[in-house]
């Protein structure tokens, strides 16, 4: 689930705009720059119905204010922004709002010289997010304040009639940080992870996160989104949602019982006519406009339950998916952790039942469990680490024999290194942290079909960097680690490539970018949804706080939800990553005392479930994976 923003504040318009309430109108202050304070406007079910207007450029207005009122008519919910356009000069100026989108705070506009009969400005502030033509992230601010200064020059001209005109511009759209939350909201596009053989099992589909404007037609924009294809980052490591040519032929309709139609023209009928390609891009297309709120949409459609799509004029659907489509990631919601006697047990979350594990999981030298992983699916392989993190050991759920050889090792040697973090995902792969001195990568992955531990090359570290901490995605093609430099803590994001065989897989993570801001250490980290993590860890203000963190970096752009309060000596904290129909709780370790807690979202607070091991890492409560 991705978060829906609703705020609770917007900006003061500028003299070019009327902002209406439609519970009751209310007029706003008619005089500011661009950017200017906020002000409180009551509730968020109030807020999510403010209009504005755009208002043309009137007769005899100077630059500057023209300048103030073409960027206050961005903030429109026009598609195509005719109004802004009138403030451009006739006929010899191009302007694409659609390419970017700059967010900048502090927004200021200034004079520059400039010759002959025109005038130019430049529009400055800092730099708080920036978005391509897809609507996905490309830069974003950070919390401690060293958002890059932005400045963007405009000029005018007069035109026959001696008004002023804008002349020359940059292209895309200008707005303040209050201004993007109350236009746009997040969504997902779903791909087919690229994998390097064919296993004859469908890939999983992976989360891209791109951001709407979700008050004129957000259903109709993801879907030609999807079709247009992945973003730049995510693209290495997903298949394309069709082939080229597919476009959306009419905009999306939402039936009274949430049936998504999708009309679509194809240069090549055959992708809609051939049973599997259709059921592909179907699978495809519900996930995404699922993933869309359609709250504020003009439309009022329903949440999306189903996709049936279309060929061109064809009044017949060429195919119909829905949540139970074969894509879909289900996950166990059965948990684990550590027991009173050192013992692995099983866990229902709502019941609170449990019971030992039957299978024998390391041999008897180990000295127990210091951490642990269960693959997801139905494998029921089980990843131990020993309590002195020197040896790796991999069985099931239900094996009757010890594993005699570790899958990885590392020697003792004085402050030697240890192995950490096992994290499994849908591929069969184990992925381990290896602190070895002598090991070739700090992080290491153990192939389910060959069970040989290979180094993972992991590009775009920050210098001194190393990685101490990783919790992959269930879907394989994405990965987090906890980078430590030094005595600081940060959260980063990379995407998995891969390539080889099957006997012979080699894994790059690449493309890491840091989502975390303000965090100085942190003790555990779990993906939340498809597109989220949930981090336990310590900021400047908070210790032992738990924050949620979206992994396009865009949390530097939402005002933070009041973080959970973390239980007494809570150490691991693991959410269920894929969506249920009733969402699983959040899962919480605690030392002290050996605690198992699930988080209670109606009632706010951490419900007890079962008491497991005490001191060290305590319990580890873990969904799979």
């Amino acid at each position: 689930m991705r978060v829906r923003l609703r705020r609770s504040s917007v900006p003061i318009a500028s003299a070019a705009a009327l902002v209406l309430m439609l519970a009751g109108c209310a007029t706003m202050p008619d005089s500011g720059t661009p950017g200017g304070s906020a002000t409180s406007l009551g509730n968020d079910s109030q807020n999510s119905q403010v209009v504005i207007i755009a208002v043309p450029p009137a007769v005899n207005e100077q630059p500057y204010e023209l300048l103030s009122d073409f960027l206050a008519d961005q903030t429109t919910d026009e598609p195509t922004f005719a109004t802004a356009r009138q403030y451009l000069m006739s006929g010899s100026v191009s302007w694409q709002p659609q390419e970017k989108v700059t967010v900048l705070g502090n927004i200021r506009q200034e004079r520059v010289p400039s010759s002959g009969s025109t005038q130019s400005f430049v529009v400055t502030g800092q730099e708080e997010a920036a978005l391509d033509s897809r609507g996905a992230i490309t830069a974003y601010g950070t919390a401690s304040g060293n958002a890059p200064e932005v400045s963007e020059r405009f000029t005018f001209a007069k035109n026959a009639k001696g008004q002023w005109r804008i002349t020359d511009l940059p292209d895309g759209l200008i707005l303040s940080q209050q201004d993007f939350q109350r236009l746009y909201e997040s969504g997902d596009l779903y791909f087919p992870a690229k994998t390097p053989v064919d296993s004859g099992e469908l890939p999983p589909l992976v989360a891209d996160p791109i951001w709407l404007r979700s008050r004129i037609d957000p259903l109709t924009d993801a879907a030609r989104a999807l079709l247009a294809g992945p973003t730049d980052w995510l693209s290495p490591v997903v298949a394309p949602s069709a082939d080229a040519g597919i476009t959306v032929a009419a905009p999306v309709t939402v039936s009274s019982g949430g049936v998504a139609s999708v009309y679509l023209q194809a240069k090549d009928s055959s992708v809609l006519s051939t049973a599997n390609s259709c059921y592909e891009l179907a699978s495809q297309m519900y996930s995404t406009l699922f993933s869309v709120s359609t709250d504020q949409a003009p439309q009022g459609w329903p949440s999306v339950r189903s996709v049936e799509l279309f060929s061109g004029s064809v009044q017949q659907p060429a195919c119909q998916e829905g949540e139970s489509n074969p894509y879909a990631l289900t996950g166990d919601t059965t948990a684990y952790f550590v027991g009173a006697s050192g013992h692995l047990m099983s866990l229902d979350v709502v019941s609170g039942a449990s019971a030992r594990v039957t299978g024998l999981l390391e041999p008897s030298v180990a000295g127990g469990i210091g951490a642990f992983a269960v693959e997801p699916g139905s494998n029921g392989d089980v990843a131990v680490i020993t309590p002195n993190g020197q040896d790796l050991y991999v069985s099931t759920l239900t094996a009757t024999t010890a594993p005699v050889q570790p899958a990885l090792t590392v020697p003792l040697r004085g402050a030697g290194g240890t192995i950490g973090s096992p994290s499994w995902d849908s591929t069969g792969t184990l992925w381990v942290t290896d602190s070895d001195p002598a090991a070739h990568s700090s992080v290491m992955a153990v192939n389910g079909t060959v069970g040989r531990p290979e180094p993972v090359a992991v590009e775009g570290l920050p210098a001194g960097g190393t990685v101490t901490g990783l919790k992959v995605a269930d879907d394989g093609a994405r990965i987090a680690l906890i980078v430590s430099t030094g005595s600081a803590q940060q959260v980063e994001v990379g995407r998995v490539e891969r390539s080889g065989t099957a006997s012979a897989q080699q894994l790059t993570v690449s493309g890491l970018h840091p989502i975390a801001q303000g965090l100085t250490a942190v003790t555990s980290m779990s993906w939340a949804d498809d597109d989220s993590l949930i981090v336990l860890g310590q900021s400047a203000n908070a210790a032992g706080a738990l924050s949620t963190w979206q992994i396009d970096g865009s949390s530097a752009l939402i005002p933070a939800a009041a973080p959970l309060q973390a239980t007494d000596g809570m150490q691991t904290v693991s959410a269920l990553q894929p969506d249920q129909p009733e969402p699983m709780p959040i899962l919480g370790g605690s030392s002290s005392g050996g605690r198992v807690y699930a988080w209670q979202a109606k009632t706010a607070a951490w419900r007890p479930l079962a008491t497991g091991v005490a001191g060290g890492n305590g319990p580890m409560p873990s969904y799979p994976g």
